[in-house]
């Protein structure tokens, strides 16, 4: 089994060029942990309510700049699945390849100690 990068995120992998849609608490975690990451280069941070966090000084852009942006990998750094996955669903039929896209299952967070960087 690969090393697990980035816990929950199963898809994420070395050398990836990630986006993160969530700035929220669990958004500001990922963001902060990616960019601690030696071998994965965060490329767009976004959020529905990109301007008020664009008012506290974060690099968050609106859903339409992070669709042009080139990635491997679109995180949904939203802890709430079902929240997540309606989430997931509306970049599908923005035209964002499944495959593409990583968000949070409970069967990965059931089945795995939670790292420290999480607490």
């Amino acid at each position: 089994l690969p090393k697990m990068i980035l816990f929950p995120f199963t898809k994420v992998a070395e050398k990836m060029r990630l986006v993160i849609y969530g700035a929220g608490g669990f958004g500001k975690v990922v963001k902060n942990f990616c960019d601690k990451l030696p071998n994965v280069s965060v490329v767009g941070w976004s959020d529905l309510h990109y301007d008020f966090y664009q008012q506290q000084g974060l690099d968050v852009v609106s859903i339409e700049q992070l669709q042009t942006l080139e990635f491997d990998c679109m995180i949904i750094a939203i802890m709430n699945e079902h929240t997540a996955e309606n989430i997931k669903n509306e970049f599908i039929q923005k035209g964002i390849q499944e495959d593409k896209i990583d968000w949070v299952k409970k069967s990965v967070l059931e089945n795995a100690k939670l790292p420290d960087w999480i607490n």
